[in-house]
């Protein structure tokens, strides 16, 4: 349930409507998504001066695919009740609009006139909703949003289920582009103690990538993919579910037990299920590399581990 004041709630709904309505005939696009409103009015809210109390009312968490809000996903299930939009894409959650309500304001005064300028500049400057997502990321807490979220789980999703069709990987990313990627993601962990136990866990993964893909013969082994790929899944759910945590508008304060709770479950079943494939996947992985990837990862982000300056001057003396 919403828990702000009916103005409020208009207000949002309002911008909600700006949405579609410029989206509509800005992009001539019929289907949007829910995703689509949350980056563009995040963006939009993020150029507001702090004068505008716009600016205030509409917050966000850093989740899985990016800044969340549940105060707009209900606000867009509202308006479907209303029926000035509807689901036409079940698959991907689009929403289609009713052209007779889309275009009639809800409420308006000049900070929702500033608002609405501000969703304008966005929607005109990036057409193309990937291209808004790469700017929206660049705001992200931490730089996985990009290195493992947008590039390596995206990658490494479409290499797993190449290599477990028909035709194989042909055309697809190379067993070199994975493990290329997954040495950037080594090193780009976020080094705080917060992820220090969903760190051991993602080197016990990533280990277990390298070893599998410079095995001869890995192709073979179908069954392995789809339980790699699960697991890579896994670890960046578990990574947002703590992001959140940390990284949320005051508006959420009073779920922070609640998240703190699901993140530590989220992590416990993540460690069994890693567990519990890894002598699986061990039996059918013969390469041992020479330097461990969590070794590469001292070495570049010692101030991860803990290591101090060692003093000798006692023995020298």
């Amino acid at each position: 349930m919403l828990d702000i004041q009916d103005s409020e709630q208009r207000t949002v709904q309002e911008l909600v409507r700006i949405v579609f309505a410029r989206m509509c005939t800005r992009n001539n696009r019929r289907n949007i998504s829910k995703k689509d409103v949350l980056k563009i009015l995040f963006q939009a809210k993020k150029t507001l001066p702090d004068s505008n109390p716009i600016k205030n009312i509409v917050p966000y968490y850093w989740y899985k695919d990016g800044p969340y809000s549940t105060m707009i996903y209900e606000i867009m299930d509202n308006l479907q009740k209303d029926g000035m939009i509807s689901l036409s894409g079940s698959e991907y959650k689009t929403y289609s609009y009713n052209r007779d309500k889309i275009n009639i304001p809800l409420c308006s005064d000049e900070h929702l006139n500033e608002a609405k300028t501000a969703i304008n500049s966005v929607i005109n400057e990036f057409t193309h909703i990937g291209a808004l997502v790469k700017v929206v990321y660049d705001d992200a807490p931490y730089s996985w949003y990009n290195t493992y979220n947008l590039k390596f789980k995206i990658r490494f999703n479409d290499f797993c289920n190449k290599a477990t069709s028909a035709s194989g990987n042909e055309n697809g990313y190379t067993c070199n582009d994975i493990l290329d990627i997954l040495e950037d993601i080594v090193l780009d962990f976020p080094p705080f103690l917060d992820f220090q136990d969903l760190h051991q866990i993602f080197m016990k993964f990533s280990r277990l990538v390298n070893s599998f893909l410079q095995t001869d013969g890995y192709m073979e082994q179908k069954a392995v993919f789809p339980v790699l790929k699960d697991i890579s899944n896994s670890i960046w759910d578990v990574f947002a579910h703590g992001v959140r945590i940390k990284f949320h508008d005051v508006y959420y304060d009073d779920r922070v037990d609640e998240w703190n709770t699901i993140y530590k479950k989220e992590l416990a079943k993540l460690d069994k299920n890693i567990r519990l494939h890894q002598e699986e996947i061990d039996c059918v992985s013969t390469y041992e590399p020479s330097v461990a990837p969590y070794i590469v990862n001292m070495k570049c982000h010692p101030e991860k581990y803990g290591f101090e300056d060692l003093n000798l001057d006692h023995i020298i003396s």
